[in-house]
């Protein structure tokens, strides 16, 4: 009964209604209602659900990178990093740097790492086979960078981010082989972006030293967002590296291979690394 004494449309009425029509009941707040409707949206429901089952047996495909352990990130990474030795036409050391493969049969370095170079070698972390540099086939001499030739190297290329993405505080992790000391792994941050004229550089913390130019500073997820080049002796953890969209933009301009005997790294046109 409502509050003004009238009887609703419910009780035992609303039941002989019901089951006249072969519906089925359901008892609530004293009234009895016809669960066809609910019985609806329970199947719409379970429909939903499978379908979200679905799109997450998929998802994976595309969700975006995660971010690693810097040992998960040390470990995807020595595989694509090799020393650098550089010689002389005698056969004399002269130069030691650092690099990672971009294709399976090229690396990249800075420039200055094979500067005057007549021959050179390049080997993977913690293996002996060393592998003949027989030529170039990239120079960017604005942005000291240099793609190597290495043939019957089978490397894993490294993956690269958008280094535009990159802003200070990022972390970042530098992998290369200072004074020899193969496959040593520092961790930092982006400590500042710096820009000369129309380019930029980034400054880290990762410490870096002679030895490391050339190799791949990454970030959380393991991609190359630059490419070490310089280090501040006299200043605290004052490292700067190359961002990788000068890189892929060699690596997109890529020519046929040239002899290193007179690399031209006497072109006028000057480093940015000089207007430091």
């Amino acid at each position: 009964p409502r509050a003004d004494g009238r009887r609703t449309e419910g009780g035992e009425f609303a039941v002989k209604r019901a089951r006249r029509s072969g519906a089925p009941l359901c008892a609530f707040d004293g009234h009895a209602r016809d669960v066809g409707r609910r019985s609806l949206v329970v199947t719409e429901l379970r429909n939903s659900l499978r379908t979200a089952f679905l799109l997450a047996a998929v998802l994976p495909i595309c969700t975006p990178a995660w971010s690693q352990t810097a040992r998960q990130v040390a470990q995807s990474t020595f595989p694509s990093v090799v020393l650098i030795v550089m010689q002389d036409a005698q056969g004399q050391p002269i130069a030691q740097g650092s690099g990672f493969f971009v294709k399976a049969d090229v690396i990249a370095t800075n420039l200055h790492v094979i500067e005057g170079a007549a021959k050179g070698y390049a080997k993977l972390i913690g293996e002996k086979k060393q592998y003949e540099i027989t030529g170039t086939v990239g120079i960017d001499v604005r942005h000291d960078l240099v793609l190597l030739n290495i043939p019957g190297a089978q490397g894993k290329p490294l993956v690269f981010n958008n280094s535009s993405d990159i802003g200070v505080g990022d972390e970042v992790y530098a992998v290369g082989n200072p004074l020899g000391l193969e496959g040593t792994f520092s961790e930092g941050i982006v400590s500042g972006v710096r820009k000369l004229d129309e380019d930029s550089v980034f400054q880290i913390t990762a410490p870096i030293s002679p030895g490391s130019s050339g190799g791949p500073v990454l970030d959380a997820h393991g991609r190359v967002i630059g490419v070490a080049a310089a280090t501040f002796s006299g200043g605290q953890n004052l490292n700067f590296a190359i961002p990788s969209a000068y890189v892929v933009s060699l690596i997109a301009r890529a020519q046929r291979r040239m002899g290193l005997s007179g690399t031209q790294t006497s072109s006028p046109e000057k480093s940015v690394l000089d207007n430091l």
